[in-house]
């Protein structure tokens, strides 16, 4: 059974877990949700095209303290408003009865507005830096995830297979953000932040209308708890 190459090791109480393990998840979040595989196939690195990625099931790796990300987009082919227009995006409270007392905020990742330059500070252009405010959770998380956690000899991408699909954030991009094809990014109410794919480096940040579908855009769970 495939699973992200951390260190850690696969859980099957979030109460258990420390930073760099992970958890089986399927269906949705209700009773059983971390239950385990619960029989079903692995869900593709790809992630699905609609809402049958709850036949499915991944992990989902902790962060940080009460912070859970998935290691993997686990639904593409839909645009930032729908997921938004069904509260994927600034979340939602979602009580899990697999474990007692355990109340679970279900959201989209903070991926940051503009690029950062070295010094941190907010650029237009693409720097290499990753995005402003640097305490976005993309670039605190992933991007900063630790060295140690990660299996010998094993990479970033093995972890969070970021390279298979922008992730959709919460945020709209500062107006004049220049896009890697040297465009100026325009319609800033209708332009949201996605992170990952581009030249396979988890660095980098990229403005997209908020209505495109397109299977190189999705969803990246992220589910937040009070330990």
């Amino acid at each position: 059974m495939p699973a992200p190459l951390t260190t850690g090791v696969l859980r099957e109480r979030i109460s258990d877990m420390e930073i760099g393990d992970y958890i089986a998840t399927c269906g949705i979040p209700t009773k059983g949700y971390f239950a385990g595989t619960g029989g079903k196939s692995e869900l593709a690195l790809t992630g699905s095209t609609g809402e049958d990625y709850t036949n499915y099931f991944w992990y989902m790796i902790k962060v940080s303290r009460g912070l859970l990300i998935a290691d993997r987009v686990v639904m593409h082919t839909h645009s930032w408003d729908s997921l938004n227009l069904n509260k994927n995006i600034q979340g939602y409270l979602q009580e899990n009865e697999f474990e007692e007392g355990l109340t679970i905020f279900r959201r989209s990742l903070r991926g940051g507005v503009a690029f950062a330059d070295e010094y941190g500070n907010l650029s237009l252009i693409d720097k290499g830096y990753g995005a402003w405010p640097k305490n976005n959770e993309w670039d605190k998380h992933i991007v900063n995830f630790p060295k140690s956690k990660i299996q010998l000899g094993r990479t970033l991408d093995d972890v969070f297979h970021y390279t298979n699909a922008y992730t959709w954030c919460q945020e709209t991009p500062v107006n004049g953000q220049v896009n890697s094809g040297g465009t100026t990014s325009t319609g800033i109410n209708t332009n949201r932040i996605s992170r990952g794919k581009q030249y396979d480096n988890a660095n980098s940040l990229f403005a997209a209308p908020s209505k495109l579908l397109d299977p190189l855009w999705g969803f990246r769970p992220v589910f937040e708890y009070r330990e």
